[in-house]
C-alpha cells in the first residue's frame, strides 16, 4: 500500500485530504506541526509522498 505523510497546521484542511487520500487506497499519517511530522517521518519507515504546508505557524 502507498503511504503518505500529511503536515498541516490547518485541521480541516489535514482530514480533506487525509479522507480523499484514504478512499483511494492511500495509508495517510497525518501531523499537525513540523516537529510531529519529521517525528513521524523519522520513525514509520516508508512514506512514499510527502504533503506539507510551506508556512506552518507562520
Amino acid at each position: 500500500m502507498r503511504r503518505v505523510l500529511i503536515i498541516d497546521d490547518e485541521e480541516g484542511l489535514r482530514t480533506v485530504l487525509s479522507l480523499f487520500l484514504t478512499r483511494r487506497g492511500y495509508d495517510v499519517a497525518v501531523a499537525e506541526n513540523d516537529e510531529k511530522g519529521l517525528k513521524l517521518f523519522n520513525k514509520v519507515p516508508g512514506f512514499d509522498l510527502a504533503i506539507t504546508d510551506i508556512r506552518i505557524g507562520a
